[in-house]
């Protein structure tokens, strides 16, 4: 059995976002041929090793590959955070292709979850947290994935910062703190995930390098 990350396909849900599209750069790299189920793909012209397909055609395309994808990872993340944004994309999406993956043999499933769902406040972590919940109780290997914040997401005050307006915190910035991560590095370590059958079933955090940080510290 080949055991070489070449040798292996994945199905890479959330390709557009942020982390998604570095994601689908790492796994290439590798050799790893990479489908994204996206909302129309003739936005999208085909690039080497990824094939491109609507989001309502991905049950029959797999049903035609003679090769499936050994390995759903999903980085499908709600936009806005709200009541029914959150329901249909951090639960019922993931769900949906939890359900395909039963029907179509797709035998592991790792998920991009977020390291705030520890202290679930907000509507979009609880549903995070119940598809986790879902997904654990699925008789699929998975592997979950809580991140700390990204640089990317850090990064919106800067041009701020450079026409001369204040840098803004909260609450005197000294409440959370926290080790923000690179998308590169993420998708790295998401990638070396992708074979280890020791990742099954397993929880892991992961922030960047250094110290924890502050709002005021990183202003």
């Amino acid at each position: 059995m080949k055991t070489d990350l070449s040798y292996t396909k994945v199905l890479l849900l959330g390709y557009t976002g942020y982390i998604g599209t570095m994601l689908a750069e790492v796994l290439l790299e590798k050799g790893i041929e990479v489908i994204c189920p996206i909302r129309n793909k003739k936005n999208f012209e085909k690039k080497r090793n990824i094939v491109f397909v609507d989001i309502s055609q991905i049950e029959s395309f797999l049903k035609s590959l003679s090769i499936k994808p050994a390995t759903i990872i999903s980085c499908i993340a709600s936009r806005k955070g709200g009541i029914s944004d959150s329901w249909e994309v951090e639960y019922s999406l993931n769900k949906f292709f939890l359900d395909l993956s039963k029907r179509e043999g797709i035998k592991r499933f790792i998920l991009l979850s977020a390291i705030c769902v520890q202290k679930p406040k907000l509507l979009f972590q609880k549903y995070k947290l119940k598809f986790e919940k879902a997904l654990k109780e699925s008789k699929i290997n998975h592997t979950i994935i809580r991140p700390t914040a990204y640089f990317k997401s850090l990064s919106g005050q800067i041009e701020r910062v450079k026409s001369g307006k204040r840098f803004i915190i909260f609450d005197q910035g000294l409440t959370n703190w926290f080790k923000p991560i690179s998308e590169r590095d993420l998708s790295l370590f998401i990638t070396k995930k992708i074979l280890k059958k020791t990742a099954y079933g397993k929880v892991f955090l992961i922030g960047g390098p250094g110290p924890a940080i502050n709002p005021r510290e990183q202003g």
